[in-house]
C-alpha cells in the first residue's frame, strides 16, 4: 500500500506527516519533517574523489573502515573538521539549503548550528539496518546527501503509519540531499552494486552544545555533539 493516503502536506521541496484536530487527550499526534533538495553536482564530484583518495573510505584499500561492524567510526569521523575547499564550499551550500527550509515553514533561528558528519560507505550485498542519528532533548536536525549514481532508496518509518502502509521511500541520485528530524528511523536495503557512498550528518543548536557542556560529567563522550564543530 502507498504511505500517502492521508495525514500529509507536500509543498514543493517540503513534505510533512502531521495529525491534525485532536479530539481527545488520548490521541495520538505526530509531526514529521521532510526537505528534498541537490548540492551542485560538480561540488558532489569533487567530494567524492576527496573521500576515495582516503584509505578508511577506500574498498580498495586494506584500510578501508567497513562501518557495518565498526560502530564508532560515524561518531568520530567528522569530516567536516577538514580544511578543504570543498568542506567549506559544502558547508555553504548546507547553510543556504537549512535557511530556505526554517523559510519555508516559518522557523526563525537565531543561534548558531553546529555539525558532525561522515561519508556512509556500502559495498555489494552489504546494507545500512533500520536506525536513527540522535533521539533525546538536544537532537535537532539530520541529513543524507547522495554522492554515488546508484538505483536505491533511502526508507523512513513514519510512526505510526508505516506500521500499516510501508516505509517513506526517498530515491537517491548524485548530489540529492534530505534534511529530517534526528530521531526519524531509516534504513539502506542490500545495494546490488559494487560501491555506493553518501555523506550522513547531524546539526545542533547553540543550546544544545552549551547544555552538552554544561552537564558533561553526566554524558556520554562517545556522542555526536562532541565531534561537532560550526557550520
Amino acid at each position: 500500500m502507498d504511505i500517502f493516503q492521508n495525514d500529509f502536506i507536500r509543498n514543493g521541496k517540503h513534505t510533512r506527516w502531521v495529525s491534525l484536530n485532536k479530539t481527545n487527550p488520548f490521541a495520538f499526534a505526530f509531526d514529521y519533517h521532510f526537505w528534498h533538495d541537490k548540492i551542485d553536482l560538480k561540488l558532489n564530484n569533487k567530494l567524492k574523489k576527496l573521500f576515495l583518495k582516503k584509505e578508511q573510505y577506500n574498498i580498495d584499500n586494506k584500510n578501508y573502515i567497513d562501518q557495518t561492524i565498526d560502530n564508532t567510526y560515524w561518531i568520530t569521523n567528522n569530516i567536516f573538521k577538514l580544511n578543504n575547499v570543498e568542506i567549506k564550499d559544502l558547508k555553504k551550500e548546507i547553510k543556504k539549503i537549512l535557511n530556505n527550509f526554517f523559510k519555508q515553514i516559518r522557523f526563525e533561528m537565531k543561534e548558531n548550528i553546529y555539525i558532525q558528519g561522515w561519508p556512509s560507505v556500502l559495498k555489494k550485498d552489504q546494507h545500512h539496518k533500520e536506525h536513527f542519528h540522535e533521539a533525546h532533548r538536544f537532537s535537532f536536525i539530520s541529513g543524507n546527501i547522495m554522492l554515488t549514481d546508484n538505483k536505491t532508496t533511502t526508507d523512513y518509518y513514519i510512526y505510526p503509519r508505516s506500521c500499516q502502509f510501508g516505509y517513506y521511500k526517498c530515491e537517491n541520485f548524485p548530489g540529492s540531499i534530505t534534511l529530517f528530524s534526528s530521531y526519524i528511523s531509516h534504513k539502506v536495503d542490500k545495494i546490488d552494486d559494487e560501491f555506493r557512498m553518501s555523506l550522513g550528518f547531524n546539526l545542533f543548536t547553540q543550546t544544545a552544545l552549551n547544555y552538552y557542556n554544561e552537564t558533561k560529567q553526566n554524558q556520554d563522550l562517545l556522542s555526536p555533539i562532541n565531534y561537532s564543530v560550526k557550520l
